[in-house]
This record gives structure tokens, C-alpha cells and sequence, in this order.
């Protein structure tokens, strides 16, 4: 029962008692990878080579250039990355962890035709749209990245990331019907999620760039109720108190922060700002 008590047995276990069958050493190898056991990864992956079905030998060969990523050897993953594509050019999932590997290195233009190669076999895949969504920003292409938030919330009209993302463009726009357009998603998306502190820090900073410092303070209120979820929300909120003079909502907030980053020192540095 022993091999059961979680992923690392159990994937060893199987591929102990079928070490024949193809994919079971890289499957045992890919929960060593979540662990960041990655040259055991490769040794495992490197036991599938005896197949010679080209799915197997790139899936081996995405689980090495994977490690070798996490590894910093970016020559040496991006080798086998590519080589697991030439094996296999029909394989969506090595051609999505190449683009991955491309988009995290910065080099967009390399992950762009990637991402929009799976997008036109699988337009209903949000994470790779959210990706080709990221890459079209980085590449100064905003409108084709609208057509990327749009079409995932075609998919889900639930997938609040999209909302963000496209309330963001709308407020980079900065004209009074973008601005508005902005203020109109957030607060729809508020409507049902109401904790989604982003969504509430986003809406407070548009208010207060308008003018409407009344609706920006209520909702820097409502998310220190909620708790500020990053360093960065609770120095906006900051921001805006210092900015209107409400001094003494300045420690509120820190205490606020602190309930759930207790052992954050430099909110603890904050907060004593915020007294003195």
C-alpha cells in the first residue's frame, strides 16, 4: 500500500512492474520534474529511447529540454525541445513547451508563430490563447491581442484573467470611452466575483485617474477588507492615501497587508513608515 501515498511511488511502482511499456518511464520521470529532481528526469527519459514510436521519443525529449530549461542550460534545452518537434511535428504538446520556453526567455517573435500554430488547430485552448494574448503586448500588437482576451471569453465567459487583460488595454487606450469601457468590465466582473482584489485595485486606481476620488477610496476600503493579496496592491493603496493626505489610513492598511504576509519585512518597514 506503501506505493500509493503519493505520485512519486505510485509512478515508480508502475514503471517497476511494466518497464516495457512505452511513456512509463517518462510519466515516473515528469513527477520527479514537479520535485525538481531533473537529472534523475533525464536519466529516466533517456530509458524510452528504446521505442521508436516518434510520440514516445518526444515526449523523452520534451521532458529533457524541459529539465534543462529548469536548469538554466537554455542551448541545451531549446536542442532537445526542437528535437522532440522533429521527431514528432504533429505533436501539440512539444510544440506548446517550445513557445513556452521561447515566451519565459523573452524571445516573443520565436514563440509567436508557435502559439498561433496551436491556436488554429485548438482555438478553444485559453491558456494558449492567454499566452499569444501576452506575446502580441510584448510585441506592441494590441488589437490582435484583444481578439485573443475576446475569443477566451467566447470560451468562458468565466475566465477572469481575459477580463482583466482587456480592461488593462481599454485603460492604456486613455479616452473617455476606453476609460468607461474599462470601468464597465470591472465592475461586471465584480458583479459575481467580488474578492477578485486585482479587479477592485484596478477599478479604485481608474477612479481615482478620473478624478473620482470618493469611489476610489470606497473601493481601496473594500479590498483591505478582503486582504491585499501582493506587495503591490498595498503600496497602491498606500499611494493613494498619502496622495489625498489620509494619513491615518496608512497604517490600516499595512496591518491589513500583514494579516497574511506577517513575515514580509519590508511590509513591516511599511507599516513603521506609515506611523511616523
Amino acid at each position: 500500500a506503501r506505493w500509493y501515498d503519493n505520485p512519486e511511488l505510485k509512478t515508480e511502482r508502475v514503471a517497476r512492474v511494466f518497464p516495457e511499456v512505452p511513456r512509463v518511464w517518462e510519466r515516473y520521470g515528469w513527477t520527479l520534474y514537479s520535485k525538481g529532481e531533473y537529472d534523475t528526469a533525464i536519466e529516466l527519459a533517456q530509458r524510452e529511447f528504446v521505442h521508436d514510436t516518434p510520440a514516445v521519443q518526444s515526449g523523452a525529449y520534451q521532458l529533457i529540454g524541459m529539465s534543462r530549461f529548469k536548469q538554466g542550460q537554455t542551448q541545451d534545452a531549446l536542442a532537445a525541445l526542437h528535437k522532440a518537434m522533429d521527431v514528432d511535428p504533429n505533436n501539440d504538446l512539444g510544440r506548446f513547451r517550445l513557445a513556452m520556453v521561447y515566451e519565459e526567455l523573452g524571445r516573443f517573435a520565436a514563440a509567436m508563430p508557435l502559439y498561433e500554430a496551436l491556436v488554429a488547430s485548438a482555438s478553444s485552448h485559453n491558456p494558449t490563447l492567454h499566452r499569444l494574448a501576452r506575446v502580441y503586448r510584448e510585441l506592441g500588437r494590441p488589437g490582435d491581442a484583444r481578439r485573443m482576451y475576446e475569443q477566451e471569453l467566447k470560451n468562458n465567459p468565466y475566465e477572469f484573467p481575459a477580463s482583466l487583460a482587456l480592461a488593462d488595454l481599454d485603460f492604456q487606450e486613455s479616452t473617455p470611452d476606453s476609460l468607461r469601457a474599462a470601468e464597465r468590465r470591472l465592475i461586471e466582473l465584480l458583479d459575481w466575483m467580488s474578492e477578485n482584489i486585482t479587479a477592485r485595485i484596478n477599478l479604485a486606481h481608474l477612479y481615482d485617474t478620473v478624478g473620482d476620488t470618493p469611489r476610489a477610496k470606497q473601493h481601496y476600503h473594500r479590498a483591505q477588507q478582503y486582504g491585499f493579496e501582493s506587495l503591490e496592491q498595498a503600496v497602491f493603496a498606500h499611494d493613494f492615501f498619502e496622495k489625498h493626505e489620509s494619513f491615518n489610513s496608512l497604517p490600516e492598511v499595512w496591518t491589513a497587508y500583514l494579516k497574511l504576509h506577517s513575515d514580509d519585512t519590508t511590509g513591516r518597514a511599511f507599516l513603521a513608515w506609515s506611523f511616523l
